[in-house]
């Protein structure tokens, strides 16, 4: 690990300039040269408990203890430089899903874990499960490790989604699900395989939520009740022979009955989860790619679509508002030339649709969240950042000291500023007055 070169780009204030670059300069030890086809991105913030912010990207993970900048990568421990999720645990640990496997920082060092494989390497559950066959080729590469995010249930039991599901009790990790998709990614970058989780969430009860996809085409959600979380098949304490045929049946059917699929009411196929979401009351929002919007308030799934405005939407992006609003935030596709739909709010019993006829700069929003103030903050794909005050949209680009238009991730640290990311490997940092960014110095 080694503090890294992020430099002061634009201001709006000289001296704010001057104080930045004095940090920033003096502690300069070393350059990265990044390749032409691998850009880096700056995809996810997260504030820690001890309110350290750290960033993912396809570099690594960046740390900001309010000074300096450090950057981790694989020589430090981590599986692989590209970060697609940080997580921290009940005990302060923080995790990161990436293309290799997880890693974890206990604060001092990365210890890193890499899945199990399905031909026969410990922990492996040679059965098929959820009509998805285990039979995993033995081609060299890490894609067959790939973690899309991570959880923890109120146990404390940590669930992985990637290339499958994963059970980790601190100790063991398990696998219930694997497969690959030969025929329909041939020849593809991915060497044929399948990302078969691609969104984990625990909610407030306990119950797992997962989003899994079949071969890149059919996408469904999963529950699995709180309940069903320490059944003996599932913990592992289950006292099945799975070399005996007839307990490993029997073994596979207490597996499927402990993952419950829902079922849409309007025809659909498939449940194409993008995101999920918990309000404080406890009611379940589910982004979709293609259909809208889901409340789930525990009973129920309420769709928000063709009546709403809401239909064949690509919802990325789901808040909650001082005021207990939510708000939904739309991004464009490359199938049928879908730009965007802009930005909903629902207030409980109505929704509230914005565009750029509002005010917005585009209609492809990557991200919302809210300030200290109240105001709603919308990242867009292109043209910058917007604030809403409630009445009117102030847009910022980089001409006001954004560092990027193409802007991909908002994070609010505990003082109140606002971070965003983007497609170029930096961040601004915005105070209420002014941004300030922050790049990386790269060799010419």
């Amino acid at each position: 690990m080694k503090p890294t070169f992020f430099l002061s780009l634009f201001f709006l204030l000289n001296t704010f300039c001057s104080a930045q670059n004095t940090i920033g300069q003096s502690k300069i030890k070393n350059t990265f040269i990044f390749p032409d086809e691998w850009r880096g991105k700056i995809s996810f913030g997260k504030q820690a408990t001890n309110a350290d912010l750290w960033f993912a990207s396809n570099q690594g993970v960046y740390r900001y203890d309010g000074k300096l900048f450090y950057n981790y990568t694989s020589m430090d421990g981590l599986n692989t430089t590209a970060i697609n999720d940080i997580f921290e645990d009940k005990n302060g640990n923080l995790w990161f899903a990436a293309v290799g496997g997880v890693s974890k920082f206990d604060g001092k060092k990365i210890t890193s874990i890499v899945l199990p494989n399905a031909d026969g390497t410990p922990y492996n559950n040679p059965f098929t499960f959820l009509g998805l066959q285990n039979n995993f080729s033995n081609n060299s590469g890490s894609w067959k490790n790939y973690v899309a995010n991570i959880t923890q249930d109120k146990s404390g039991i940590y669930w992985v989604g990637g290339i499958g599901v994963y059970r980790y009790d601190g100790k063991k990790l398990t696998r219930f699900l694997s497969y690959e998709c030969r025929d329909v990614l041939a020849g593809s970058k991915y060497g044929g395989e399948d990302f078969g989780v691609c969104n984990t969430f625990a909610d407030s009860k306990g119950n797992i939520w997962f989003r899994i996809t079949r071969c890149g085409t059919d996408c469904y959600l999963y529950r699995m009740d709180v309940s069903r979380t320490n059944f003996p098949c599932i913990n592992n304490t289950c006292q099945h022979d799975l070399k005996n045929p007839n307990d490993l049946t029997e073994h596979k059917k207490e597996i499927e009955k402990s993952f419950v699929k829902i079922e849409m009411k309007d025809n659909k196929k498939w449940f194409d989860v993008t995101t999920i979401f918990e309000d404080k009351k406890g009611n379940l929002w589910f982004g979709t790619y293609d259909s809208g919007v889901y409340q789930f308030d525990g009973k129920s799934l309420v769709s928000f679509s063709a009546k709403d405005g809401l239909n064949k939407n690509f919802v990325k992006s789901i808040m909650e508002d001082k005021k207990g609003n939510i708000w939904f935030g739309t991004v464009g596709t490359n199938d049928d030339g879908y730009k965007g739909n802009g930005a909903f709010c629902f207030d409980g019993s109505s929704l509230k649709h914005f565009t750029t006829m509002n005010g917005l700069p585009e209609n492809s929003i990557t991200n919302i969240t809210g300030d200290n103030a109240g105001n709603i903050w919308l990242a867009t794909e292109m043209f910058g950042v917007s604030c809403f005050d409630g009445k009117s949209f102030k847009n910022y680009s980089e001409k006001d000291g954004l560092l990027s238009n193409k802007s991909l991730s908002i994070i609010k640290d505990k003082t109140g500023n606002l971070w965003f990311g983007s497609e170029q490997m930096g961040l601004s940092k915005f105070d209420g007055k002014s941004f300030v960014s922050f790049t990386e110095t790269r060799k010419k």
